[in-house]
């Protein structure tokens, strides 16, 4: 964990992931300096590989400080899996690195079908498929505005259905937050 005194510590591909999930815990009342990340360095390596890298050294990291850290959010495309075949895709990384899964344990998987720009193509109030590659952004910090529709959605819920991968996540979100 990149910040040892970190409540939150993000695990992501890129900017644009972090940048989402970071803003989505600071409009649901984590404060700034409880939150750090790891990002995938570019150029270095393809962002999942990162992620899936990283993930077991991150988890050791925060059994040890259990203490003082209340979740290890990891988020990563499903690109052209399903979000469950990722998901097994970090856990059986973890578990050949020794770090088995644990039941109860705050370990928040954010994995958006087929990419993050998905949900944030949502959010503008177009239709979405999760098949379709979105396009990035110009600037990953140029989605206040859909930041903040996913704050009062993840408190209030939303009119229309949601891609199926960001229901899964807010609802999981929701669960780790009451705690």
């Amino acid at each position: 964990m990149s910040n040892r005194r970190a409540a939150f510590v993000i695990l992501a591909e890129d900017q644009q992931q972090e940048i989402v999930i970071r803003r989505l815990l600071k409009g649901r009342g984590v404060e700034r300096h409880k939150i750090s990340s790891q990002i995938s360095p570019r150029g270095r390596h393809a962002g999942e590989q990162y992620v899936r890298e990283r993930f077991p050294i991150e988890l050791r990291t925060l059994r040890r400080l259990s203490f003082m850290a209340k979740a290890l959010l990891v988020v990563t495309d499903a690109d052209t899996c399903s979000v469950q075949e990722r998901e097994s895709m970090l856990w059986t990384h973890a578990s050949a690195q020794g770090v088995g899964q644990q039941q109860d344990e705050p370990v928040l998987l954010c994995i958006p079908r087929r990419n993050i720009e998905t949900w944030i193509h949502w959010l503008r109030g177009r239709d979405t498929d999760e098949e379709t590659a979105y396009p990035k952004l110009p600037r990953p910090g140029d989605c206040n505005a859909e930041i903040q529709t996913l704050v009062r959605i993840s408190l209030n819920g939303a009119a229309r259905p949601l891609p199926p991968s960001m229901q899964l996540f807010l609802d999981r979100l929701n669960r780790l937050l009451k705690d």
